[in-house]
């Protein structure tokens, strides 16, 4: 129930972010530089000025604040920055800065005119060998993208002939409400042709916009795909969960074919889109799944035959010795089978599970116990809120407060005396009632939430974190702000971390270029001693060589015991097993489907999608800092 909730919060959150790029920007004939009472801007001439006389460390905001000028000078101004700018923080940027000219006649046009152009030639610089083409390009499809509908036209003709795939890829986010009106085969064909999350814009944009294309001619077209061996799994993916709403034996068939797909991806993809269709005539194909190499996929396929299959012995069988499996994966699956069992057999190996020794069965046990709602197990879940980990305490008092509608804080000894008080007479609410109170209390346990540490202001609520800094040659760079290199600022602030990280807590390190070398083989309790070792070894850091960022978080999640990773990077990966983000983000959030930790990230003097991503994905927070 507590990630349920946590879903349902996410979900609201990116469904906003998918309203467009501009969501927010100035109206027509609205002033754009804030209420009356700021500062006289600064002249347009002088901003400009700042940022060519310091490149590619100019202040993004400079950039914001001529366009906020909102006139010929300022458009003027923006498109000279376009041209001289390289770094492609900076010209992603300037480009999305155009959009503030929205609604503006003429200079609207002539802010789409100049970034379609900008979009399609090369460089002005582009014989120097240190200025690309291709990310100014990218950069200007972005600024196009912020635009929403005005600039369609611009973006149909980048995504029908641009050479840079990526381009195209920009390009289709900005198209989706176009390709959603027209629901043509010819719009299905664009989708999957060119949608590519993070690139294009999220996963669930990508599924929901699939949804509307149905019928037999859709049908084809997705059958069509599936069976492409080229196709990326992950537009696969999205198309078997987009099938999971629609009825038919051709949907149900395309959903079993994609069982046998190589990709686990693709595997859990078709299992929930199975179990979303609700046909019990495949459960033998799920039951042959249970023995994947997979974790993730044998978790999947228990949990969705248990909401087809009849509580019969044969299947009350299954999940029992699922629930005494040395298989953590089915042992998770099993909690939530049990809950849907709900019989006074199942509750005592449901009840089992809370004390598993493994963190991810013990956080799917509690999430069935707040679902099934048995007054009986608060017991239970108060003596683990004495004995677990700092996230998995969070995880059992969110579902002590959904099951009695009470909130007496994140410490045993006060719920333990209540229910010596109250537990025998007291009558579990509705869950109705136990939200409701709990959303009149939200804004104040906001306010009084206690941290124990922070990291760029990313506050650390987990006892269980592994840090994952980027000490590539990039971070050698000096930052605008007195001249400092960026390694300089990150192990300065990761040493104010650590200093406030409590004692008991568990943490290590990992540091990542061409490739990655964690500090302890695995998690270390903090004390004085390994404090100081720790601040030490953060200040033996140099920085050089490529961004292996994937191979880094993966070594992070080797270590079963970590719940939370804080992941700080200043470029795009370059090294390792994988490089391309969008990649990247599909495995690394394949491999945490069971894991579900926290994953918290910082962009150093850039934007990153990718991380931006990653964090939206896994219930963390992002940070850009400079």
């Amino acid at each position: 129930m507590v990630r349920i909730i946590e879903r349902f919060r996410t979900a609201s959150a990116l469904a906003l972010a998918c309203a467009g790029p501009a969501f927010g920007a100035p109206q027509a004939g609205q002033p754009a530089g804030g209420p009356s009472d700021d500062p006289a801007p600064r002249p347009t001439e002088e901003l400009l000025e700042r940022v060519l006389r310091a490149l590619d460390r100019a202040d993004p905001d400079l950039l914001d604040e001529i366009a906020r000028h909102r006139d010929e000078e300022a458009l003027g101004a923006l498109q000279t920055a376009v041209d001289r700018l390289y770094a492609p923080a900076l010209l992603d940027r300037a480009c999305e800065a155009f959009v503030q000219f929205r609604g503006v006649d003429p200079l609207e046009r002539k802010a789409l005119r100049f970034l379609s152009e900008a979009a399609s030639r090369p460089h002005p610089f582009a014989d120097r060998a240190v200025v690309p083409t291709v990310p100014r390009q990218r950069a200007a499809v972005r600024g196009l993208r912020a635009f929403g509908s005005a600039a369609m036209e611009e973006l149909e003709a980048i995504l029908d002939g641009h050479a840079d795939l990526a381009c195209r890829r920009i390009a289709i986010g900005g198209l989706v409400p176009l390709l959603h009106a027209r629901r043509t085969p010819a719009a299905l064909e664009q989708m999957i042709a060119w949608y590519r999350y993070p690139v294009s814009g999220t996963r669930e944009l990508g599924v929901r916009t699939l949804r509307v294309f149905d019928g037999p001619v859709a049908l084809e077209h997705f059958a069509r795909a599936l069976g492409d061996e080229q196709l990326d799994a992950r537009v696969k993916s999205m198309i078997l969960e987009a099938l999971g709403e629609q009825k038919g034996a051709g949907v149900v068939t395309l959903a079993l074919d994609g069982l046998r797909a190589e990709q686990p991806e693709v595997q859990l993809a078709a299992i929930r889109a199975l179990a979303a269709l609700g046909h019990a005539g495949h459960v033998r194909e799920l039951e042959r799944m249970m023995r994947s190499k997979e974790p993730a996929v044998r978790r999947a396929a228990l949990v969705a035959q248990s909401g087809i299959r009849a509580p019969d012995q044969r299947w009350r069988a299954i999940v029992l010795d699922a629930a005494r499996s040395r298989d953590y994966a089915l042992r998770m699956g099993a909690a939530a089978a049990l809950a849907r069992l709900g019989d006074s057999e199942a509750l005592p190996a449901l009840l089992a599970l809370v004390e598993d020794d493994v963190q991810p069965v013990r956080a799917e046990a509690v999430e069935a116990l707040a679902g099934l709602r048995r007054a009986d197990s608060l017991p239970v879940l108060i003596e683990r809120l004495r004995v677990d980990t700092r996230r998995m305490q969070a995880r059992i008092q969110a579902a002590l407060v959904l099951l009695t509608g009470l909130d007496l804080g994140d410490r045993a000894p006060r719920w333990s005396a209540w229910w010596e008080a109250d537990g025998a007479s007291f009558v579990l609410p509705t869950l109705g009632e136990a939200l409701a109170a709990q959303e009149e209390r939200a804004q104040r346990r906001r306010e009084e939430r206690r941290t124990v540490a922070s990291f760029y202001g990313i506050p650390i609520d987990s006892d269980r974190v592994c840090f994952v800094l980027d000490v590539s040659g990039s971070m050698d760079q000096t930052d605008r702000f007195g001249g400092r290199r960026r390694l300089e600022r990150v192990q300065e602030e990761l040493a104010n971390t650590l200093t406030n990280y409590p004692d008991g807590a568990l943490f290590n390190l990992i540091f990542f270029s061409d490739n990655a070398q964690r500090w302890k083989n695995g998690l270390l309790e903090m004390t004085e001693k390994s404090r100081k070792a720790a601040i030490k070894y953060v200040h033996r850091q140099r920085a050089n060589g490529a961004t292996a960022l994937y191979d880094a978080v993966v070594k992070a999640f080797e270590d079963p015991e970590v719940d939370t990773i804080i992941l700080l990077s200043d470029g795009e990966p370059t090294a390792g097993a994988l490089v391309e983000p969008d990649e990247i983000l599909a495995d690394l959030l394949r491999r945490n489907d069971l894991r579900q930790v926290v994953i918290h990230t910082v962009s150093v003097n850039r934007r990153s999608e990718l991380l931006e991503q990653l964090s939206a994905e896994t219930g963390g927070v992002h940070r850009e800092v400079n």
